[in-house]
């Protein structure tokens, strides 16, 4: 006989599988992330289709069978009901949580990471968020053991000093100028220069939680900048988790 099992979950993406089905990818606070098969689910006439879907907070059961899980019902506790715009912001969100975790490895600090997200995405305007967006993306990275070193440059040891930065993605933090000249050319492709301001926001990121970030300004500079080094390395991270 098979066990079912009852969650918490916040949807990360969809896929349509056959016919009438789908599988949905979830981050559960009790399984970590998991994929569960909605079977019929497309069908006009499916009791489940209206209690999930991407981005929604939802309690779920499941049963566990020998080769999946199947969904046997969702409840919507949450939907993201903001703008287009800021709906496609935390969909990146999703994105990266689904790239980066590895399947079934329950993690508390994720969930409740993911869950603060979804709850301040849910309900401030689309100008104030891209800097928690960042902020979640760096507080993600920590949590999975690449916390970047950001007050000591990572090949001399010596505490940065307000000058010229470069971020040193392979090594995960930041490189002093006099040492820009020690690096590897074949790493070259993982280094990308890093304003004095953006290193700031950054101590911030990991400082303070994701509420108090609502409140902080950026110029369209920073944001650039910090866009450009988060994309840096995530991408290499990914690498790294694959």
């Amino acid at each position: 006989m098979h066990q079912h099992y009852r969650t918490k979950a916040i949807v990360l993406k969809k896929e349509d599988r056959g016919e009438a089905d789908q599988v949905f990818t979830l981050f559960s606070q009790e399984f970590g992330k998991i994929e569960v098969v909605g079977k019929a689910i497309r069908k006009i006439n499916s009791k489940l289709r209206a209690g999930i879907d991407t981005s929604y907070l939802v309690e779920v059961e499941f049963i566990q069978g020998k080769n999946q899980k199947t969904l046997t019902d969702a409840i919507v506790i949450e939907k993201n009901t903001n703008s287009f715009e800021v709906q496609e912001l935390f969909g990146k969100i999703l994105d990266s949580v689904d790239s980066l975790v590895v399947k079934e490895e329950q993690d508390e600090r994720v969930w409740e990471l993911l869950y603060s997200a979804l709850q301040v995405f849910s309900s401030s305007s689309g100008g104030a968020l891209s800097l928690v967006y960042y902020a979640f993306l760096w507080k993600f990275f920590s949590l999975l053991g690449y916390a970047p070193e950001l007050y000591h440059c990572i090949i001399c040891n010596n505490k940065l000093l307000p000058e010229t930065f470069s971020f040193y993605a392979s090594e995960g933090g930041i490189v002093c100028w006099q040492c820009i000249k020690k690096i590897p050319v074949e790493d070259k492709q993982f280094v990308k220069q890093i304003a004095v301001n953006v290193v700031k926001i950054l101590r911030l990121i990991l400082q303070k939680d994701i509420n108090f970030l609502i409140r902080v300004s950026a110029t369209v500079g920073d944001l650039q900048n910090l866009e450009a080094i988060t994309s840096l390395y995530f991408d290499y991270l990914k690498e790294v988790v694959a």
